[in-house]
């Protein structure tokens, strides 16, 4: 995908057969958490120095492949633009850093998620108003869209939260996900269940009657570690306050230190 960036297309940029042969990109950091992370960032300011950017998202250096993968993140999503040692926050970025309401927030990130081709097009071809298996979804991805087979789990869990975070789309309570048309009214009812893994041989939902009624996951993100599994999940009743998004954006930040101690599967 093709951003509107200021630099000079790198060599992977300028192959096509390279491009396709490597599938249809999407960025695989979600959009709920690069919100978080971008609020993070635009506390301090909107226009950084690549080190000093690093720093706010927790990273001792602007080198670590982590950051480069949030990079690239932002910049499929379009929140970050600059060139050399510089990086701006884009209009969109400093709308959802400095909402001014909630509804002005969700029109921001609804925005943001309209940025990935791939998305739009997977979202635009879906039944709504109707649950659907998240699996099939995946699957669809593949063979309609070009998105790599063992990518698949990564691209769905992406695209899932992110549909959810711009206000597009509600997890069922049988663990299916519904897709409203924007504008309509929200039919979905919550639900108490725990958000389903893509991997269904290894899903165990749990229903805690400790928590309050039409309590929903409204935040949740895995780091594979070479011995397991680091989990950061957050339910509630309603959406997460934008004043909740600079915290959330710390625990991330603390979670991704965690992971290179404990070992992390991704390298």
């Amino acid at each position: 995908m093709r951003n509107e960036r200021d630099e000079e297309p790198t060599e992977n940029e300028k192959s096509p057969q390279l491009r396709q042969k490597r599938g249809t990109p999407f960025p695989q950091v979600s959009l709920p958490e690069a919100a978080a992370l971008i609020k993070e960032v635009g506390s301090y300011g909107n226009d950084h120095s690549v080190a000093a950017f690093a720093s706010y998202l927790g990273h001792e250096s602007a080198n670590s492949g982590a950051f480069r993968q949030k990079m690239a993140a932002f910049r499929d999503w379009k929140l970050v633009s600059g060139v050399g040692e510089r990086l701006s926050l884009t209009e969109l970025a400093r709308r959802i850093a400095h909402p001014s309401d909630d509804d002005s927030e969700t029109e921001a990130l609804r925005a943001t998620f309209e940025n990935i081709p791939v998305f739009v097009k997977l979202y635009e071809n879906v039944a709504k108003g109707r649950p659907l298996d998240l699996s099939s979804l995946a699957n669809q991805a593949v063979t309609n869209h070009g998105v790599q087979p063992k990518l698949k789990d990564k691209f769905i869990g992406s695209f899932r939260d992110s549909a959810i975070a711009a206000g597009l789309a509600r997890l069922t309570d049988d663990g299916k996900i519904q897709f409203q048309v924007p504008g309509q009214p929200q039919t979905i009812a919550r639900t108490a269940e725990e958000r389903p893994s893509t991997d269904a041989a290894t899903d165990e939902r749990t229903n805690d009657s400790r928590l309050p009624q039409n309590t929903k996951p409204v935040l949740r993100q895995s780091w594979p570690l070479d011995t397991g599994e680091i989990t950061f999940e957050i339910k509630s009743s309603r959406a997460l306050p934008a004043a909740a998004f600079g915290q959330v954006a710390k625990v991330i930040s603390e979670v991704e230190t965690l992971k290179e101690q404990l070992g992390d599967a991704s390298k």
